[in-house]
Order: structure tokens, then sequence, then C-alpha cells
């Protein structure tokens, strides 16, 4: 795709005639960025804008660790800096590995000296998020990938987080790895089996994907293939059923490396839930009588099928608890 198709696609960029679009491509200088690179920081002092063509951001509001957004191709970030003379308002990190378009002050005051409505056209986008800022709450960005190794079920987790997200969810096998077909066909569960990876193009890839999917499951190889180290380098988290090799078990990704004992159904849709941030806990209050109906509050939720992920009591209520567990 050409610089310029892809400005097009850029919300700040879409109503410039072919000209100022020409003009404005020339200013842009492109980079490259490994995932984990923080591309400026809150209070930094900016003079750049970054405008994504593949790839995915990060944006880290004021708790420090805690994502407020994703932006992916067809998105920027760093545009107020050059606008007005302010520190940065968040800091910004690549989540996954970006090629991004780079547009400095100088260029910038230099365009708009020459082209008023690329500036009356960044106003306009300034003032629509704003709008939209303050019609709707913030809520933190739940999208994840997943790296599964040594289980054939992938599709059965990704049947399983599709119950728990009721949007469609991607599966991406890697040569190598071996799937267990679901008994029954899953519309919610999308095959992206059909298309080949490289190590260059599988980030370019997945940025575009996690436009169209909140969760999408990479099934591992047994081998360390460049493809293999690649997808866990990009992935949020790793899933080992059971101990997962040496390549998987080093000290840098033990932050994001989850062992699972075994992959029954019910330990994947546990670990669904746990994913998708939906995990089901039981508090057990304290005292002799309300211990006991706590055995009725049992009984009920295991004949409704209602799956129970952690529990928590006190004196009888921890008594009871230890005996369902």
């Amino acid at each position: 795709m050409d610089l310029k198709s892809i400005l097009r696609g850029v919300p700040l960029f879409n109503n410039l005639n072919d000209e100022d679009l020409t003009l404005l491509a020339s200013k842009l200088r492109k980079e490259d960025y490994p995932k984990g690179t923080t591309l400026f920081k809150k209070g930094d002092v900016g003079d750049t804008m970054y405008i994504v063509e593949s790839g995915q951001l990060t944006v880290i509001g004021d708790a420090g660790d805690e994502p407020i957004a994703l932006m992916g191709p067809g998105n920027f970030v760093g545009d107020i800096a050059l606008l007005l003379p302010e520190p940065r308002t968040a800091t910004v990190e690549v989540s996954i590995d970006a090629r991004l378009w780079l547009l400095g002050q100088k260029d910038f005051d230099q365009l708009i000296d020459t082209r008023p409505a690329l500036a009356l056209e960044m106003l306009r986008e300034l003032s629509r998020r704003l709008v939209t800022t303050t019609r709707k709450t913030r809520k933190k960005p739940a999208r994840r990938i997943t790296a599964l190794f040594g289980s054939q079920r992938g599709p059965k987790l990704a049947a399983a987080l599709h119950t728990c997200l009721q949007t469609p969810v991607a599966l991406l096998p890697l040569p190598g790895s071996k799937l267990t077909p679901l008994p029954h066909p899953n519309a919610g569960v999308i095959h992206l089996s059909k298309q080949t990876f490289t190590e260059t193009t599988l980030a370019e890839s997945l940025s575009h994907q996690i436009e169209v999917f909140k969760h999408i499951v990479i099934t591992l190889p047994q081998q360390a293939t460049p493809l293999a180290r690649k997808a866990v380098d990009l992935c949020d988290t790793i899933i080992s059923v059971g101990a997962p090799p040496p390549w998987l078990a080093s000290d840098e990704l033990q932050q994001k490396l989850w062992r699972i004992p075994a992959d029954t159904d019910a330990a994947l849709q546990r670990l669904a839930r746990r994913l998708t941030n939906r995990v089901v806990g039981l508090a057990m209050s304290s005292g002799g009588t309300r211990g006991l109906a706590h055995v009725g509050v049992l009984k009920v939720l295991k004949e409704e099928a209602i799956p129970i992920d952690m529990v928590a009591g006190s004196s009888a209520g921890a008594l009871f608890g230890a005996f369902f567990a």
C-alpha cells in the first residue's frame, strides 16, 4: 500500500486533497519499532507525531501501568505536541512490532504555513476526540493474544473464549502445531490457518487482526521455530499444558507464562474466564446457621451448572468452602 493510501485511512487526513497529501507524504519519515519500545513518557517535551501503518501502541495513563487505549493501524499519537508547547499527557509503548510514520515539529510548521487546511483538519479532529471523550466512560482495553503450548485443543479454548466474550475469536495454528477439531462447527471460532506468515509479516497481520477480534489464540509447535519465538514475543499470555520446554521457561517470559496441569474441558473453560477477567468467586460467611445455609447455596449452584473458580470464607464458611473446593 502506498503512503498516500495509508494517509487516506487516517481520520486526521482523509479530507485533504491529493496535492496536500502528496506534500504531507514528502515530510514523513518511516521507522520500525520492536515490541516493548517506549515512544515517549508522560511529562516529556514532544516535537513528533506518530502515524501507525502497522503494529499496535498502548497508551498508559496516570496509574503508570494501566493501559487506557490501544492504537492500531490508521491511528496516530503525539499530535497535540505539534499544536501546543505542552508536556506529553500520557506514556505510549509499542505492544506489537510497529511501523510508524513520523512528522516532526519543523516539517509540521512548514506544512501549515503553506497548507492551512492541514491545521484546520487537526483542530477539527481534536474537537471530535474531545467530544467523544466527554460523552463516554473510559474502559480498560481487554484485547489479548494468547499462545497455547502442549495442547491440541486450541479450538476448544477459542470456543470457550467465544462463550465468555460473545464475539468471534480468531485461531491461528502455526506450522507444526496440531489441532483437535471441535465436534460441531462453531461460527464464533474463525480459523486463520489459510494465511502464510513469516517473522516479518506476523506482527503486521496481528496488528490488523486485533482490530477485528477481541482475542486471538495462537497454537505453538513443539519445536522453537523462529516463527514460534516471534509469536511468543508478541503475545500477552503463554499457556503451557504441563511443564514448559526450556525455550518457554526463560526468565524474561515468566511474567506472562501460565501453567495448567491438564487441558480438560473444565480447565479450558476456567482458563477462558481468567483470560477474559470473568473469574467467578464465592465468598462464604461465618456463623453456624449461615454456615449450614451454604450447603443449599452450593447445591443450587451445582444444579444450575454455575462454575466457581475460587472460594473464600470465614469460620464456618471457610469449613464448608474447604469441603467444596
